[in-house]
């Protein structure tokens, strides 16, 4: 199966708005909608322990008595599109690859001093920290990284790489353009059903070592009425 470019995921959100032409809905009115579907799919991905967008970084050098690594300001900085560390290994910088050891994480690190090697890291406020190593180490990272960012200008074939989503990211576009664009509270309702059951099969399908756990489902009443309310205050 092949991921789903955006063009046919619009194309069917637009099916769902009655505007197979795209008389009314072209890409570029869209696209702003789907951004936020596809950031609630990533989200429900990650809440779930879906692994989907697992990644393995190319080996950064930490220069010695480096303490924080974050995605600006730092050498080296993290890759743009990390979401979550899984873990870390680190070496002698200049050695082979098959060097590499494990990283212990931590919540919060220990009180130590500096040594050789990292052999510690805790992952918060966004930032990898370390108690620091007196010489530089070449570290490598597992991690979960985000959906890639929408072109725009809109590009119809790029994909998103994720086999399964056309469904839940149709369905929930069309919702908020009900919602957002048409005021159609009711049939937004209906389209957010069809999302929500979309997803949680998505979800479903997926979940390989929680089949005993609830998958978590987002509701739509308190959007509606927060919608509701701000239509309200402009009538006279």
């Amino acid at each position: 199966m092949n991921f789903p470019t955006i063009d046919q995921i619009l194309d069917q959100a637009r099916w769902k708005l009655n505007d197979v032409g795209k008389a009314t809905y072209p890409n570029e009115k869209l696209i702003g909608h789907l951004r936020s579907s596809l950031k609630e799919l990533e989200d429900a991905l990650a809440e779930n322990g879906i692994q989907v967008l697992e990644e393995t970084s190319t080996n950064l050098v930490v220069p010695a008595n480096t303490t924080r690594i974050a995605y600006l300001g730092t050498v080296p900085v993290l890759p743009s599109d990390l979401m979550d560390v899984l873990s870390l290994e680190e070496k002698i910088t200049g050695q082979g690859n098959d060097r590499f050891v494990p990283v212990q994480k931590y919540l919060a690190l220990p009180v130590k001093l500096p040594d050789s090697f990292l052999g510690c890291y805790a992952w918060h406020e966004q930032e990898l920290k370390f108690v620091g190593a007196t010489q530089p180490v070449e570290i490598r990272l597992r991690f979960i990284k985000s959906f890639p960012d929408l072109n725009y200008p809109v590009s119809d074939t790029q994909t998103i790489p994720f086999n399964g989503a056309l469904p839940f990211l149709a369905a929930k576009t069309a919702a908020l353009v009900c919602a957002l664009v048409e005021k159609d509270f009711d049939r937004a309702q209906i389209m957010h059903d069809e999302a929500q059951n979309n997803l949680g099969r998505l979800l479903n399908r997926n979940v390989r070592t929680q089949q005993d756990t609830p998958v978590r489902r987002r509701g739509w009443t308190r959007h509606r009425h927060r919608y509701s309310r701000s239509i309200d205050r402009t009538r006279p």
